[in-house]
């Protein structure tokens, strides 16, 4: 949810993440994660337009993540990995339109943590817990444009999305440590229809673009900077007009 202030000039936002992923405890061994309804890190942010001219704006903000996740836990014995920790994610973004239906966006940001995991139970170590910088651009065209009707207007987007980590993952597993830093490179495309007034439907496809993967003699680890396939999102945003 968002919420503008001043004209529109700043907005303030909280994010309620939930998702189908991998449960928060797991056997000790075992080759296929488990999966289950997880609630990840509530986020509130804040940002504001830094410059703009009435078709390009220049803004800033920054997110809060809230450490409302599960800890992560082991079936069998005592140990788990305290995920109480905060993540900070500051950011500048822009957005150029350089006709009245082409424009292309980008944003860099960096994804900061407070402290690293701590384990609770085996060794009782720190875990390392590495900061994350991220880059994106992306550019759309307008096919279709009506200010009546169903379907107001049609526009076609592609994106590439780069994350990469300050330093190698620890999260106390073999195949984690193995991964060492993260280097994603992601494409994205798909299309934002706008329903009437209130509404946008978006749809899209990404795909990872890098292949490099850890491998410690005949034996597979990794992959790295290859976590998926391929992913469908559906974003539906509704407005308050």
């Amino acid at each position: 949810m968002e919420k503008t202030l001043y004209d529109g000039m700043m907005s303030v936002e909280a994010i309620l993440p939930w998702a189908y992923t991998t449960d928060s405890t797991q056997p000790d061994s075992v080759s296929t994660p488990q999966l289950n309804s997880e609630l990840g890190n509530i986020g509130l942010g804040l940002k504001g337009v830094l410059w703009e001219d009435g078709k390009n704006f220049w803004t800033a903000g920054l997110l809060a993540e809230i450490p409302t996740a599960d800890d992560r836990r082991r079936t069998t014995g005592s140990r788990s990995l305290n995920e109480e920790v905060w993540h900070f994610t500051p950011y500048l973004a822009f957005l150029l339109q350089p006709t009245e239906k082409l424009y292309v966006q980008g944003f860099g940001g960096a994804r900061l943590s407070h402290r690293d995991t701590r384990e609770i139970g085996g060794s009782n170590r720190n875990l390392n817990s590495p900061d994350l910088f991220t880059l994106d651009i992306g550019t759309g065209y307008r096919l279709h444009e009506n200010s009546e009707g169903l379907i107001r207007a049609v526009t076609p987007t592609v994106e590439l999305h780069y994350t990469s980590s300050s330093d190698a993952v620890d999260q106390g597993l073999p195949y984690y440590r193995a991964l060492g830093g993260v280097d994603f490179l992601t494409l994205t495309a798909g299309s934002t229809v706008q329903v009437r007034d209130n509404t946008t439907v978006t749809a899209g496809f990404a795909f990872p673009l890098r292949t490099n993967h850890f491998s410690d003699g005949d034996d597979f680890i990794g992959p790295t900077d290859r976590q998926f396939d391929w992913s469908f999102m559906l974003q539906v945003n509704l407005f308050r007009l």
